[in-house]
């Protein structure tokens, strides 16, 4: 009964799972394109985000495609009458909710995997590809002549870019201010420029010719008597080169390469041996290992109501409720398992575990009990009961 089964639950299983991904992914296109596009990426670096966004969609996505699959799958079986010729030749309908447990185990350790590995993996590289995506941007648009207007600070500059404004050149003018810190402010305007770098240190120049310069600073207080009070005071200087030095981690912030929380590994072999030394500073069991074991419990959870959806299915009123009930007591489930395992992590690893049984315990008896009761409409099919 089991090789049965398996076909029609892999192939609908993975096409619910690739339905799921591709609307979730169609989602988050447009935020993905409109970064892109923002920083003037490629359609290389759209997938590059797409695709590290879809490990997060798989956590999610996972229990219901358990569900709907299963539920499909036996219930297909059923209405062909496979499941009347396994009974006649004495395979037992407990073979059915053993392959509901075993897909469900399945499932259970992919979510670990995701969840716990991939999924933060993949937060933590689309973090950095968007901030290498920005830095490259900001290269460019420091480097690269356009024939736009563009507006970058550098070390407490404000400095503007202009359009070139003749067919030949090569550049339009380049314009600097410095604010007033005590000493007065500058405005620098340059009509032929040019970038140079990276050097061995990683450092830019901007090389400016027929450079002009304007200083400026406000009367003195002792000054402020005789009537000038407010007054600018300026003067100009022409230079015909200067250089202006800078690196790139003064235009765009340097990343942050430490994992954040969610970007950590959920648990690795020096976090064990760490908690079984007692050297660790935090504790094995909190709130996200309880967050993580309750999603993946719900796989389990999801194929054990998928059989049972499917035995209520045979009834005239499952037919049409058994579905939409078992996605409302997956969902449900899910609220429920989160919420109580995390209270519990919180409150330490003495009450966690034998809360984790509990769940468990609940969790699978409510199905099998149902699913025990109603065997008969798990295995005849609706026409051969009318």
């Amino acid at each position: 009964m089991s090789r049965l089964l398996a076909g029609r639950t892999l192939w609908l299983l993975l096409g619910l799972l690739a339905l799921i991904e591709a609307i979730f992914l169609a989602e988050s296109f447009t935020t993905l394109m409109e970064i892109v596009i923002g920083n003037g990426g490629t359609m290389l670096d759209t997938a590059l985000l797409l695709v590290l966004k879809s490990p997060q969609i798989i956590d999610f996505a996972l229990p219901l495609a358990v569900l709907v699959g299963l539920y499909f799958a036996i219930i297909g079986a059923r209405e062909d009458n496979e499941f009347i010729v396994c009974a006649a030749a004495g395979v037992s309908w407990t073979q059915i909710p053993r392959f509901a447990l075993k897909i469900g185990a399945i499932a259970f350790a992919v979510s670990i995997v995701f969840a716990g590995y991939l999924t933060p993996m993949a937060r933590y590289s689309e973090r950095l590809a968007i901030h290498a995506l920005e830095s490259r941007r900001a290269l460019e648009e420091i480097t690269t002549p356009e024939p736009k207007n563009s507006l970058r600070r550098i070390e407490q500059r404000t400095i503007i870019a202009t359009p070139p404004t003749t067919p030949d050149a090569e550049r339009g003018n380049l314009f600097i201010f410095e604010p007033d810190t005590g000493a007065g402010w500058r405005v620098s305007q340059a009509d032929d420029w040019t970038v140079e770098g990276p050097d061995q240190k990683g450092a830019y120049s901007i090389l400016m010719k027929s450079f002009r310069d304007y200083a400026g600073r406000r009367q003195d207080d002792a000054n402020r008597d005789q009537g000038l009070r407010g007054q600018i005071q300026s003067t100009r200087m022409t230079v015909r080169s200067l250089a202006l030095d800078f690196r790139l981690d003064s235009v765009i912030s340097a990343v942050d390469d430490t994992r954040r929380r969610n970007e950590r590994m959920l648990v690795s072999w020096t976090d064990i041996a760490n908690a079984a030394r007692g050297t660790s500073k935090a504790a094995l069991v909190d709130r996200r290992l309880a967050q993580v074991l309750a999603r993946a419990l719900l796989c389990l959870f999801a194929a054990l109501v998928a059989v049972a959806a499917a035995a209520w299915s045979g009834t005239p009123s499952g037919r049409f409720l058994a579905l939409p009930a078992a996605t409302v007591a997956v969902l449900g489930g899910d609220i429920a398992a989160r919420a109580v395992l995390g209270d519990a992590a919180a409150a330490g690893a003495a009450q966690f575990w034998p809360v984790l049984g509990v769940v468990i315990a609940v969790g699978a008896a409510i199905p099998l009990v149902y699913v025990a009761w109603r065997r008969e409409g798990m295995i005849a099919p609706g026409r051969s009961r009318g």
